[in-house]
């Protein structure tokens, strides 16, 4: 791609706010580099100025696309809907005539769709829809989200392209005081889309079978304090961690025996990579997304019903070199398939394809 080619990688939250998109966006936006500049409308204090455009969340639209107008770009890609920048991004292709790529990281998810579901209906009939559909293409994690894309009227190319993660340092991590016993990790936010409700139930069922392992929940609450009620009234171990970021991260990761993720709806969960990336066995639903680690024997299977989830908890937790082994899969799956490396560079290739610079791409789906 040509050094002059600017591309706008715009979302609208990218601190702590942002939940998952964070993750996913800034990486990519890192190994741009001078490529790139970033528009938002909340950004971390740790991300470099020169990268980061501010835009209002309120008021005249016009303000984010013409700071898309003063910094150059000739692409503007916009992870997530249903916010201001995604109305900037039509104007400014209508003025420009320039292309447009969206991600909408699972948004159009059946289960996502339903939550506020009205609002989004509105949304989507009188700007998203157009919003995509007059894009170069939209970018989907994997082959459901792609078909969820297909199933809300978009007609755009879908090109495929999944998350990824960074390799673990090669560090020793201190190891938190929860740790002294086997225990099985939820990372996340805490909303019931997670199947955390059926987690906590889950546990409560599988305790007795499993005396010696205990259950940590970590995440920001979002919402009621309805999980911690509802473990309050279990009698099995449940501890509450609250939200952890960098290293506190990496060492629930690094000293947890398993990771546990019993979502009803995902893009394509950075946690579950995370979690490989430092070997340990994951259990997940289909809602993931990520089949080929069950055909990879990487991950074990899971549903959201309390008693199969209970009964396969059991199973599983009792197995400890069946466990290992899943870990291991784990992170060979993570290191051939999901470095940000090499996503990054799949990345560019779409962006030459959006902007006419070459006639394929080799992740196009449909």
């Amino acid at each position: 791609m040509p050094d002059q080619s600017k591309i706008a990688i715009q979302c609208s939250l990218l601190s702590r706010r942002g939940g998952g998109l964070p993750a996913a966006v800034l990486p990519i936006s890192k190994r741009l580099g001078h490529e790139a500049f970033l528009v938002t409308n909340d950004a971390p204090e740790e991300t470099p100025a020169e990268m980061v455009c501010k835009v209002r969340s309120f008021g005249p639209f016009s303000t984010a696309s013409r700071t898309l107008n003063a910094n150059g770009a000739r692409l503007v890609h916009t992870h997530g809907l249903w916010t201001n920048l995604s109305v900037a991004a039509v104007r400014w292709r209508k003025k420009t005539g320039s292309p447009t790529i969206v991600s909408p990281h699972g948004m159009l998810d059946f289960w996502a769709l339903r939550q506020g579901q009205r609002k989004k209906d509105i949304a989507l009939r009188l700007l998203e829809r157009a919003h995509m559909n007059g894009s170069a293409a939209v970018h989907a994690l994997n082959v459901a989200e792609a078909e969820a894309i297909r199933a809300s009227g978009v007609r755009a190319p879908v090109a495929i392209i999944p998350n990824g993660i960074d390799p673990v340092p090669e560090e020793t991590y201190v190891p938190p005081n929860w740790a002294r016993r086997p225990t099985l990790l939820f990372l996340g936010r805490l909303h019931s889309k997670k199947g955390l409700s059926e987690l906590i139930d889950a546990w409560t069922k599988a305790h007795p079978s499993l005396p010696d392992w205990q259950l940590a929940i970590a995440g920001w609450d979002d919402g009621p304090n309805q999980f911690r009620q509802q473990a309050a009234q279990s009698n099995a171990p449940i501890t509450f961690l609250g939200p952890l970021y960098g290293s506190e991260k990496s060492s629930a990761l690094a000293h947890c025996s398993a990771f546990v993720l019993p979502s009803f709806s995902e893009g394509l969960p950075i946690t579950v990579l995370e979690a490989w990336s430092h070997g340990k066995p994951v259990l997940m639903t289909e809602a993931c997304n990520l089949d080929d680690a069950f055909r990879a024997g990487a991950a074990i299977k899971v549903t959201t019903d309390s008693d199969a989830l209970a009964k396969a908890l059991i199973e599983t937790l009792r197995d400890l070199p069946h466990l290992n082994s899943i870990g291991e899969a784990g992170r060979r799956l993570a290191e051939a398939k999901y470095t940000w490396d090499a996503i990054a560079h799949r990345f560019r290739a779409l962006y030459a394809f959006a902007l006419g610079e070459t006639e394929s791409c080799a992740d196009i789906w449909a």
